[in-house]
């Protein structure tokens, strides 16, 4: 379990789970939509029972769930998250009658699932910020070229380091795999460099 989450985060996990169990298993959140797609599709009755899972342990506040209903049994349980944001759902729904292990199964994966999930939402927001910090720099550039100078400072006060009061402009081509390299050389080696890639 270990070994597929540090190799593959929570996609070759739930794999390794589906794998291991013969169950579908996948990441939900509260409306049942899935935030990982899993490894075997689910039909209705699947859906309808994961539903039902998630109402239950929502409702009720439980840290897990099992529920049979008509040749089927889904095990729903709260993955942990940061405080304030929704954590998904882990479910599993197999035909009956259950594995006898897999309740216990699920939960130790549950602790992994958790802290990959983690991981995984972290590095999302890490590459908008980087993205949104790129674009307000190409603006405050454009801004600058068309001599809108006050302007350009009020959008670039929001980031760091300042626009200093002179500016001299270098632009720098190359490959699009060493730009993040050749921009973090040039900010360690120039103090307060404004750089746009």
């Amino acid at each position: 379990m270990q070994r597929a989450a540090r190799k593959g985060g929570t996609a070759l996990l739930l794999r390794w789970l589906a794998g291991r169990t013969g169950a579908a298993v996948l990441l939900v959140n509260r409306s049942g939509a899935a935030v990982s797609p899993p490894p075997l599709p689910l039909g209705s009755a699947e859906r309808d029972l994961v539903l039902h899972g998630i109402r239950e342990a929502t409702a009720r506040g439980l840290r897990s769930v099992t529920i049979d209903e008509q040749d089927l049994t889904g095990v729903v349980l709260p993955l942990d998250g940061p405080p304030g944001v929704h954590a998904p759902f882990l479910a599993a729904v197999v035909p009956r009658p259950m594995p006898p292990g897999l309740p216990v199964l699920l939960a130790d994966a549950a602790s992994g699932l958790s802290l990959c999930w983690q991981l995984e939402c972290t590095r999302q927001q890490q590459r908008r910020l980087r993205d949104a910090d790129a674009r307000i720099r190409e603006a405050v550039l454009h801004l600058l070229m068309n001599g809108q100078v006050t302007t350009a400072r009020q959008v670039a006060g929001a980031l760091r380091p300042a626009l200093p009061d002179v500016v001299r402009m270098h632009v720098i081509e190359g490959p699009h795999t060493i730009r993040r390299a050749v921009a973090e050389t040039w900010a360690k080696a120039v103090d307060r460099a404004w750089i746009v890639q």
